[in-house]
């Protein structure tokens, strides 16, 4: 883990000071305080993007995925099959094989992008909570993650970027119109990022209409959503290969996860009672414990929220509510591959979420929620380095070291 400690620790540092700095300039309006800031923030993404840059082979997508799309198109094969994907990932690919570019270069630029996405909406933050949104970054999992699902991972990155453009310019019509823009542009990563156009919109509709929303309603409204969702998704198994937009995603709904099956219980005969029952217990407890924190932000809410004229909690409220959802919705197919796929259609927002509840606890309220969330998002991390295929870690600069 030396790599990822080290940069870590690097990053907390420079944010450390960048916060200090930014406070400072607040207060008295020095210009060298935010150009001292500027600089760490501009130091703090070069250190988080030089691991992602570098690596060689890490990730599940980098040599499963990504590089079999380039030798194919370097090899002229299957044009027409790939000019289906996203645009983004497209043209970067074609444009690296058209120059004779190392395949390298592509895996770098994808970090570069999504890095810079992620700092940016961090540094954007007119709280100066940079430390608190830069823990949720590194230790529930979106870090690790960019390197095992890259388009999916830049994608989520401008969707984050455009939501904290929003909520820190939603006075501005400029800030408005710049944060859709970014959204519609997070499609060409990944068509599943369609999601931050929604996310945006019920973002600005309880900002306006809020005040009109009492906790009783919104409670209606919540748990609507989360006995509506389940049975979309379950009408979604039997109809999404007729859906043309979104019938490239029709495996994810349609097929039997035997993850646990070729993995965990391949020892065992798959067609006993025995081992069927225990393989549901664990697509189930699995698809359960992927959205965990989820249900605790959810459980938080229910017990402190008390202020109903606050329209960012009622957001939240709803976003937690949609989040569950989706995991019922995964729970009750049994399917976690599924279940991971969902939950990174709202993750990303707890990097404003997690932040945002912590500054309205205090006392013991507060001390639990930091400890019990903030434990939750480091063992659901720790739990995805192995299966992302991100440990241990290797450079193209050294490819036949590993470095542990």
């Amino acid at each position: 883990m030396f790599v990822y400690t080290l940069t870590y620790v690097l990053a907390f540092v420079s944010t450390f000071f960048a916060t200090k700095f930014k406070v400072s300039f607040d207060k008295e309006k020095k210009k060298k305080d935010l150009l001292f800031f500027i600089l760490l923030g501009v130091l703090t993404f070069i250190i988080l993007a030089l691991p992602v840059c570098l690596r060689y082979g890490i990730g599940y997508d980098y040599l499963d995925i990504d590089t079999p799309v380039l030798q194919d198109l370097q090899n002229g094969l299957y044009q027409d099959k790939y000019r289906k994907i996203e645009f983004i990932p497209y043209i970067l690919a074609t444009q690296i094989v058209k120059h004779e570019l190392p395949f390298e270069l592509f895996f770098a630029i994808y970090g570069l992008l999504t890095n810079l996405n992620f700092v940016l909406a961090i540094y954007l933050s007119k709280k100066n909570d940079f430390m608190t949104k830069l823990f949720v970054f590194l230790f529930y999992a979106l870090y690790v993650s960019q390197m095992n699902q890259m388009r999916q991972g830049l994608g989520i990155s401008m969707g984050v970027l455009a939501f904290s453009i929003l909520i820190n310019y939603k006075d501005k019509k400029l800030g408005i119109v710049l944060a859709y823009l970014i959204a519609l542009l997070s499609i060409g990563a990944h068509f599943t990022e369609l999601f931050n156009l929604v996310i945006l919109t019920i973002y600005l509709l309880v900002d306006k209409f809020g005040n009109k929303l009492s906790k009783n309603k919104l409670m209606v409204l919540t748990f609507g959503v989360i006995f509506v969702i389940p049975v979309l998704f379950i009408a979604l198994k039997y109809t999404i290969s007729y859906i043309p937009f979104i019938k490239r995603y029709a495996y994810f709904f349609t097929s039997e996860d035997t993850s646990v099956l070729d993995n965990t219980l391949k020892s065992l005969d798959p067609n006993s009672g025995f081992t069927k029952f225990l393989n549901n217990v664990i697509l189930i407890g699995g698809s359960f414990g992927i959205f965990i924190v989820c249900y605790a932000n959810f459980i938080f809410m229910l017990i402190y929220f008390e202020n109903t004229d606050d329209n960012n909690m009622k957001a939240i409220f709803l976003y937690l509510g949609l989040s569950i959802a989706l995991s019922i919705s995964t729970m009750l197919m049994k399917n976690l591959m599924l279940a991971d796929r969902t939950r990174t259609l709202l993750y990303g927002l707890d990097i404003f979420i997690f932040p945002y509840i912590l500054s309205k606890l205090d006392g013991k309220a507060k001390l639990a929620y930091k400890y019990i969330v903030g434990g939750l998002m480091i063992a659901l991390t720790v739990g995805t380095v192995i299966p992302a295929k991100v440990y241990p870690y290797r450079t193209f600069i050294a490819k036949d070291y590993l470095i542990y």
